[in-house]
């Protein structure tokens, strides 16, 4: 294999009609669902500090799901599902603005056109809607807060959408995800490592072959995945791992990833196999 390239999984780019209603309707859905909930909560909880973890765990929410609807509907292409959590992300802004409004009026005002939105926020924008410190938050103040809070929503919407399928691996032979993970762990630092990540670029991955189990703080960690269907697929990821104790006695673990979805052969498959023995 010395003269080979490593290779390594990526995504065919295929996306499929049906995987772009699930990824929409799990997204739209939750950005509807958890909208009203968000708006609820930023009212009757005055405490910029939680408020934070609330918007940015409102913008989680979206793009699980929608991440999970594209990953359901067998997209593989990064692309579309970042477009997809953008706007799903953009929805679940719109949600909120809803929500925020039909909170603020006493649950008596529903202004679902954009504009009349714009036009509320303009004038709760000049009005000042809470203080905190003594500083009413009104005029650019205000707008400010609302930019950032635009941006933590459909930021992190569009990267949790698009990073639900960046790490998974999806066999086209049988139109399937691959969820299974051998990890063998344990094993001995890897000596030379300059040496052995040229030898990995070449698609050599026979130094790995006789690695021993180590019982030090630092360590090799194989992780395989393959298809369990067409026995054809093989992939791998070898990681460097260091464990150290902090001063108040925790354990620590920082970990350096080496080689990430190599493709590899069936027969290195079964050597590294028996490194679990």
């Amino acid at each position: 294999m010395g003269g080979l390239k490593m290779e390594k999984y990526k995504h065919s780019g295929k996306i499929g009609i049906l995987g772009i209603i699930y990824m929409l309707i799990f997204g739209i859905a939750s950005a509807l669902l958890f909208g009203m909930l968000y708006s609820y909560l930023i009212h009757f909880i005055p405490f910029p500090y939680i408020n934070f973890f609330i918007t940015l765990g409102f913008g989680i929410i979206v793009g699980v799901a929608t991440g999970y609807g594209g990953k359901l509907g067998k997209i593989r292409n990064n692309k579309v599902m970042l477009i997809g959590g953008l706007l799903t992300g953009i929805i679940a802004l719109y949600c909120s603005w809803v929500g925020y409004i039909f909170v603020s009026s006493g649950s008596e005002t529903w202004l679902l056109n954009p504009a009349s939105i714009l036009t509320m926020a303009k004038v709760v924008a000049a009005i000042g809607p809470w203080s905190i410190f003594g500083i009413t938050f009104k005029g650019a103040l205000l707008y400010f807060v609302w930019i950032i809070e635009a941006l933590i929503i459909v930021g992190t919407s569009t990267i949790v959408a698009m990073g639900h399928i960046s790490d998974s691996i999806f066999c086209e032979k049988c139109n399937k995800w691959l969820r299974h993970k051998e990890t063998i762990s344990r094993l001995e630092p890897l000596k030379n490592l300059d040496v052995q990540i040229k030898q990995f670029q070449q698609g050599d991955f026979s130094s790995l072959y006789g690695l021993k189990k180590a019982n030090s703080n630092v360590y090799t960690e194989l992780e395989i995945q393959h298809c369990h269907l067409c026995k054809e697929q093989y992939f791998l990821a070898v990681k460097l791992i260091g464990i150290s104790i902090d001063k108040d006695g925790k354990e620590k673990k920082k970990e350096s990833e080496i080689v990430k979805h190599a493709t590899i052969s069936a027969s290195t498959y079964n050597q590294l196999s028996k490194l679990k023995k």
